[in-house]
């Protein structure tokens, strides 16, 4: 029997209210719910979000080797804004599969983020010192401070969600 089914019969509602409840809803008694019996969801999102968040890192490397200063950081931080979006659009999706891992997902992706834009960020420096070499001294990138940009920016959409949620 479903949680909803028993929730109410507890407050005291009749089998034919409860009944006519679960059909608005769209649950029946004998059947558990689909959101809660497919669990295959929550991981095949987490891995989607896996591999779009090194997608997303792998695109920064052109922006990292031409751009530099406010530049830089605004288009870092607008890419994170974006794929922060969508990403928080697909877990909290996924919250809604598999509540109990929710906190796995918040902290596995945004974890792996920091740690993919790092990683590019020092590919991009070696690109721009190979591609500048006797040109011009080329600024070098601070991968802490661009990381944590990223990575901040990346939770901010998470951040208004949350507060949202709480509002109402």
């Amino acid at each position: 029997m479903s949680q909803l089914y028993d929730k109410l019969k507890k407050k005291g509602w009749s089998d034919a209210e409860i009944d006519k409840a679960m059909k608005i809803l769209g649950e029946s008694r004998s059947a558990p719910s689909v959101r809660r019996s497919t669990p295959f969801l929550y991981w095949a999102g987490l891995f989607l979000a896996v591999i779009g968040n090194m997608i997303m890192a792998v695109t920064l490397v052109p922006f990292l080797v031409i751009m530099q200063g406010f530049s830089l950081y605004f288009v870092v931080a607008l890419l994170a804004l974006v794929f922060g979006s969508l990403i928080s659009v697909l877990l909290h999706d996924i919250e809604d599969v598999d509540p109990e891992h929710k906190i796995m997902g918040w902290l596995f992706v945004p974890a792996l983020a920091l740690i993919n834009v790092y990683i590019m960020v020092r590919v991009a420096g070696e690109f721009r010192s190979a591609l500048f070499a006797g040109i011009t001294d080329p600024a070098t990138l601070n991968p802490v401070l661009i990381s944590v940009t990223y990575v901040i920016c990346f939770l901010i959409p998470y951040g208004i969600k949350q507060w949202l949620d709480r509002r109402r």
